[in-house]
This record gives C-alpha cells, structure tokens and sequence, in this order.
C-alpha cells in the first residue's frame, strides 16, 4: 500500500520564468533615477515656477513614449499566455479522456482501448506534451510512463508505484490549469477512481 505523499503544490515563482517585464521595470526605475538627477543638477538654480513647469513637460513626454511600449509588452505577453492555455486545457483534457476510458472504461461498459489507440495517442500526446506541456508535467509524464516501461504490468493493473506517479501527474496537471491543490494530495485524486477494484487496494491512506 503506497503511504507516501509528496507535496502537490505549485512552487514559488521566480523571476526566471518569464525575465523580461522584471528587466523592463529596472531599466525604467533606472532611467527615471538618471533622468532625476540630471533635472535636478540642471534645474537647481531656476526660479521654482520655471522647474516645475519643464519637469512636468519631460514627465508627459516620457510618459507617451514609454507607456504604449510597456502596455504593447504586457498585452503581448497576455495573448501568449491565453494561446498557451488554450492549446494545454485540449491537450489535458485528451489525456485525461484517455487515461480514464483504459481505467474505468471496461466497468462502464466502454470499449476497451486497443492497442492501436494506444500507440496512435502516445504519439500525438507526446509531441503535444512537448511543444504546449508545463515543465512539471513532463516530468511527471515521463516519471509515469518509466513506471510502466519498467514493469510488464498492464494499465488496469497497476502496481502501487505507477498510481503513486500517475496521481502525482494528475496533481500537477491541475496546478498548471490554476488549481491551488490546497490540501488536496495525489492520493485523493486517485480516490476518484476507486470504483476500479484493482486500483482500489493500492491507494494512499490519510496519514
């Protein structure tokens, strides 16, 4: 019986991810900084009136210059992501469509998966998985699928650690769709599946 329960929740983000809008904001703070000093060394000796007026004149100048080139960023940046989330919500949900018929479909009366699907789909999943995947779901694929290649056990017969792995991908699926998976483990989504009985003696209990 697998008792272990390794942590599902999304990491802390880093700035490494996505580089570019943080690079952005320093050049700016810079510039700004720069651009303040100077005003003041140059301005020090006007009248107040007149420094006031000039500096508010440089601020909206810059302000249109710089404004439609950080908003164009983001707004770029934004479809990407929607374009990126699009494409992974298909791509999750032909996985999970998948992976459940091999589990449940013979206790539901669904044709069962012949062996033909199955190499048809692992060979579009995976070049899918690759372009659109999130880093930790590949991982966490490939750590599945090396469970099985490592053992001659059949998917409706898995054996403790492939449904370890295959709830800790189902896990990992969700954090990249915008779960939180707040107390929620690998274990109680492979609970979902617990009218299967030869998945049912394998899962995780509460610790």
């Amino acid at each position: 019986m697998v008792d272990h329960r390794p942590s599902s929740r999304r990491p802390p983000s880093s700035w490494k991810e996505d580089p570019v809008p943080h690079v952005l904001l320093v050049l700016l703070l810079v510039l700004i900084v720069l651009i303040g000093v100077s005003i003041w060394r140059a301005f020090a000796g006007l009248a107040p009136q007149v420094a006031a007026a000039l500096v508010a004149g440089i601020t909206t100048v810059l302000a249109s210059v710089l404004t439609p080139v950080v908003s164009k960023q983001w707004e770029r940046r934004r479809q990407v992501q929607q374009e990126q989330r699009e494409h992974k919500l298909r791509l999750y949900k032909e996985f999970l469509e998948f992976w459940l018929r091999v589990v449940v479909g013979d206790k539901t009366g669904v044709a069962e998966v012949s062996e033909k699907e199955t190499l048809d789909f692992q060979t579009t999943f995976t070049q899918k998985l690759i372009l659109w995947g999130a880093d930790d779901v590949v991982r966490k694929c490939a750590q599945f699928a090396k469970s099985f290649a490592s053992s001659e056990t059949q998917p409706t017969h898995a054996q403790p650690e492939q449904l370890e792995r295959f709830g800790e991908l189902l896990a990992a699926v969700r954090l990249d769709v915008g779960h939180k998976n707040q107390d929620l483990e690998p274990a109680d989504l492979l609970a979902l599946l617990v009218t299967h009985s030869d998945i049912r003696p394998h899962l995780a209990q509460p610790g």
